[in-house]
């Protein structure tokens, strides 16, 4: 893609969303300079990972942009917008990432004059945060929710071209108004959010002994993913929506309410109905009443690597693809006898910048009744002795080498396992090659 006007982007915060953007704009096509304005240790990563091409002070990065990105926690992009008024040339298009608008579009209203500010929100992310986990790919098939105060502001030509973009890294653009987008993700993001902090901490003080972890399943986990995000990202988001954050809370509480008083376990049969519509809806599917569905969100696909020992191979295959795959898969790994997962592993992996140490061995056996849309063998072994899975799931067969057979010294090991990493890694790229066509 070729866009004349933006020569000069300027990403301001060089985290997991700041970097990915700039990884995305070049596998997108673009050939201008990339500037970033971070702390030392962010551009470090940002440059080492190709996402930027120069550091550069605010001033500076303001002064030479065609477009500037303000990928910053939301009480920072308040307080860096007025000090860019002086800075910014009058062409220049001023866009943001912040996770909730009223507040930024009020500031930029007020103190931005010499350029255009346009609200936006990519609904991308993940659990952990800083430029070493951006991913070129974060944004493909998310939302990138804009909010002008006018519909005339997405008229101009930088704005259509930051749809452009936009589009080009594979995002689809939703328009909404300020306010009407802190109301709407009060509902879709920060109370999932919360009710996962919540759950996480209930669990955590009414489950003190280790073995009654065990006793968790996949939905569990599903539940708590969230409680995973570190405090230092909801406190502003938590802080500059308050109000629509308290509705939401106070909806749920009621309809939880609702399940408390409920005088036997049919008078939840109404509420588990909806709730399986809305389920349903949300990932696309048929709902039970057969109406059609529209704009459903994309439905990640679920993979299970299998291996024999559940120690290297599929282990690796596991990192790899959560790695490269970002929010697109639910990747999960699993052995037929497993054992505990080996340390050279643990080391290549890491060479790639992928940590793989708090995984643990999986049986197939807690599997069992689950359904998948890939399973990939990664030995012959597996193949022969791989249960059938529910939803007929795509077969997949990869023969590779066991790298926990290698003998010798710890170097001539870490070399096998080396070589096995980077089979899987082009195997892994073949198979996101095709999922895009």
């Amino acid at each position: 893609m070729s866009v004349a006007g933006f020569q000069t982007v300027s990403i301001v915060g060089a985290g997991l969303i700041g970097a990915s953007f700039g990884l995305a704009l070049k596998r997108a096509g673009f050939r201008g300079r990339i500037l970033a304005v971070s702390s030392p240790a962010a551009l470090q990563d940002a440059l080492r990972l190709g996402a930027v091409d120069e550091a550069a002070s605010l001033e500076e990065a303001a002064s030479q942009a065609d477009l500037v990105f303000l990928a910053r926690p939301i009480l920072a992009i308040v307080e860096t917008l007025p000090r860019l008024d002086a800075c910014v040339q009058p062409h220049c298009l001023v866009t943001d990432a912040g996770s909730t608008k009223a507040r930024i579009v009020e500031q930029a209203r007020r103190t931005l004059r010499r350029a255009q500010f346009l609200g936006g929100h990519p609904m991308a992310g993940k659990e952990k945060r800083g430029a070493a986990e951006a991913e070129p790919e974060l944004f493909r098939g998310r939302t990138w929710i804009l909010t002008p105060v006018e519909a005339t502001e997405l008229q101009t030509p930088p704005a259509r071209e930051l749809l452009d973009w936009i589009r080009a890294i594979g995002a689809h653009p939703l328009v909404l108004s300020p306010e009407e987008h802190d109301r709407v993700v009060a509902f879709t993001s920060h109370l999932p959010q919360l009710l996962s902090t919540a759950l996480a901490a209930t669990l955590a003080r009414r489950l003190s002994r280790p073995e009654y972890l065990r006793a968790c399943g996949p939905g569990l986990l599903d539940m708590t993913r969230l409680a995973a995000s570190p405090f230092e990202i909801w406190r502003d988001i938590l802080a500059t929506n308050a109000a629509p954050v308290g509705e939401a809370l106070e909806a749920c509480l009621e309809v939880l309410r609702g399940v408390g008083e409920a005088r036997d376990a049919e008078a939840l049969a109404p509420l588990f109905g909806s709730a399986n519509e809305f389920a349903a809806r949300l990932r696309g599917r048929p709902c039970a009443s057969g109406g059609a569905q529209t704009e459903p969100m994309k439905q990640k696909k679920k993979v299970l690597f299998v291996c024999t020992g559940n120690s290297a191979r599929s282990q690796m295959a596991e990192g790899l693809l959560r790695h490269l795959g970002g929010d697109r898969f639910d990747v999960a790994s699993a052995g037929t006898h497993p054992t505990a997962i080996r340390p050279e592993a643990v080391a290549v992996m890491r060479e790639l910048g992928v940590d793989i140490s708090a995984h643990r061995s999986r049986s197939l056996d807690e599997f069992r009744g689950a359904s998948f849309d890939f399973v990939v063998t990664v030995c012959d072994q597996a193949r022969q002795s791989c249960p059938a899975f529910a939803g007929a799931p795509r077969q997949i067969h990869w023969n590779l080498e066991d790298p926990a057979a290698a003998t010798g010294a710890y170097e001539e090991r870490l070399a096998v396992f080396r070589r096995v990493r980077d089979e899987l890694l082009a195997r892994i790229r073949m198979f996101l090659a095709e999922q895009e066509r």
